[in-house]
């Protein structure tokens, strides 16, 4: 995201798709198939890394 203009409608998109995977992730656990839960929540924790290293530098991620 690195030289775009963060605007309230992307930052909705990017809280939308996060709320997404968290119930993947939720109904996964709910349904015992913990592996797939958590791997649904290291989607979300390396997609939030790669957007700091995006939007912040490297060093700062």
């Amino acid at each position: 995201m690195r030289n775009q203009t963060l605007t309230q409608e992307k930052l909705q998109q990017e809280i939308a798709e996060i709320e997404l995977y968290i119930k993947w992730a939720k109904q996964q656990a709910e349904a015992g198939e913990l592996e797939q839960a958590y791997k649904y929540l290291r989607v979300i924790k390396l997609t939030g890394f790669q957007y700091l290293i995006d939007v912040e530098g490297e060093e700062n991620a």
